[in-house]
């Protein structure tokens, strides 16, 4: 109180929150500790599906964007639905189809990497 705090921050509490968050949501505790703890290159990119894409057909919950890309699916806009973007939720399973657009989150170089992988000439 002298040095003028008004709230002590128990260590122990904020240990138990970041495991209890690295469990039950993974995926937004991967985002912020790349935001906040030192990972400058971030970009958030639309990339649509091309025609004769290995991603036609495919479920979003195959994609595994984070573990061989280094990416972050934030959402996918279903160009049959409009153009309405869906947030993506890991236990969410949803067909893609050709034009429907990806919103990944990731480095440029992890990004350009995905786009070839995937059949995107730009």
């Amino acid at each position: 109180m002298a040095a003028g705090a008004n709230k002590i921050i128990d260590p122990y509490e904020i240990c138990s929150n970041k495991v209890y968050q690295l469990l039950t949501k993974p995926s937004i505790t991967w985002i912020l500790d790349q935001a906040v703890f030192g990972r400058t290159d971030l970009h958030m990119t639309e990339i649509t599906i091309p025609v004769g894409s290995v991603l036609d057909q495919t479920m979003t919950n195959e994609l595994t964007l984070n573990m061989k890309f280094n990416l972050f699916l934030i959402g996918v806009v279903d160009k049959e639905r409009g153009d309405t973007l869906y947030f993506s939720l890991g236990e969410q399973y949803h067909k893609l189809n050709v034009g429907d657009i990806l919103v990944v989150l990731g480095a440029n170089r992890d990004i350009r990497k995905f786009k070839k992988e995937i059949g995107v000439t730009q």
